[in-house]
Order: structure tokens, then sequence, then C-alpha cells
């Protein structure tokens, strides 16, 4: 990806930096996509993995809320969220969390960090 289009991206979420899933159509930030993105790319100081990983537990939901999809625990799918149906998607998916798991486990391997 050229520095260009992986700037453009670059959302900054609580001092953290954090990216859109791409730009016109999803300006949005997905727990899945980032860390999947993370895990795979070429970003050798994990940097990328360690911020999304950061971001999704600041967001992780800590009440039930039926509109946004909210669970205890749960991690956020779609951030902002949008509506569909008169539904926030902002929590309404059934991996995100797996893949947050998936995530720590790969971060966790790749650096030793438990922080």
């Amino acid at each position: 990806m050229s520095p260009e289009i992986k700037k453009s991206l670059i959302l900054h979420e609580n001092g953290l930096v954090v990216y859109r899933a791409g730009l016109p159509g999803y300006p949005s930030n997905f727990t899945r996509d980032s860390i999947h993105s993370a895990v795979i790319s070429q970003d050798q100081d994990y940097v990328m993995l360690r911020d999304q990983l950061q971001h999704s537990s600041q967001m992780q939901a800590k009440k039930k809320d039926p509109f946004s999809g909210a669970e205890p625990g749960k991690l956020h799918h779609q951030s902002p969220g949008a509506l569909v149906r008169n539904l926030s998607t902002q929590y309404n998916a059934c991996d995100a969390t797996a893949w947050g798991l998936m995530g720590f486990e790969q971060y966790f391997i790749r650096t030793g960090d438990v922080d």
C-alpha cells in the first residue's frame, strides 16, 4: 500500500492510530478488518496491531444495549456504527470479539508484551 493511501485511512482515537476500512465507502474502523490487516502486514514493530487492540479494548462494551448490539465484554464491530433497519452496527457482529482474542494471541506470540 502506498504511503499516501495508508495516510488517508488513519484515524486518531484517544492517542492511538487506527485505520478506516476504506474510502470513500467505509470511513469507519472495524475491529475484525483492522486486526486481520495488522496481523498480515509488514509492520514489524506491530504498532498497528497494538493500537487496534488498545482501541478495541477501550471501546469494549460494559453493559447490554439492544440498539447497538453491545453486551458486556463484546468488542466493537464498527466505529462509528451505521444505522441499519433502525439499529446501530457498532457492536452487531458475531466475530469481532473472537478476532480480538486472536489478535491478542498474535501480538503476544510476536512481541512477548503482556501490557
